[in-house]
């Protein structure tokens, strides 16, 4: 660091890892990060709802899913 300070971390399994899983808000909040990189919070919001929502959505829902990816 700038002041001389040294910070040391170890991380054995990362969150998400084999063996290491996320809980429902980690993963959200990861799904979230990633996605935010090329999406709006309300794209998201909608994304986030069709998958959720996968095994119910018709052909033309998740022809417009695939899109949004």
């Amino acid at each position: 660091m700038m002041d001389g300070t040294r910070l040391r971390a170890v991380c054995m399994r990362p969150p998400g890892a084999w063996g290491a899983p996320l809980d429902t808000v980690q993963h959200d909040r990861k799904l979230r990060d990633c996605l935010s990189v090329q999406l709006t919070a309300p794209q998201i919001d909608a994304l986030l709802d069709r998958l959720a929502r996968l095994d119910a959505l018709d052909a033309g829902e998740v022809r417009a899913l695939i899109a949004s990816l």
